[in-house]
């Protein structure tokens, strides 16, 4: 879960969608759960979105379809 301060800091990112309009966001693991949750938010205060996923591709499909986002396979972790 994330930190009091980190959540502070997220839902006050969110609450300025005037600057998010034409924008570009990268969500790591934004298929699912609190991932899913921020391209939610995001693509409704209309910036374009990419979600990165590590594995699961039914889940990736149907962030693809359902809320138009790009969705890639990249396991960030195992780049390092």
């Amino acid at each position: 879960m994330p930190s009091p301060q980190t959540r502070r800091h997220i839902r006050g990112m969110l609450g300025q969608e005037d600057r998010l309009v034409s924008k570009v966001a990268v969500v790591t693991g934004g298929t699912r759960g609190i991932g899913r949750a921020v391209c939610e938010k995001l693509k409704a205060d209309g910036m374009r979105v990419a979600a990165i996923y590590a594995g699961n591709d039914k889940a990736a499909r149907e962030c693809r379809e359902t809320l138009e986002i790009l969705a890639l396979k990249c396991d960030v972790a195992a780049s390092w």
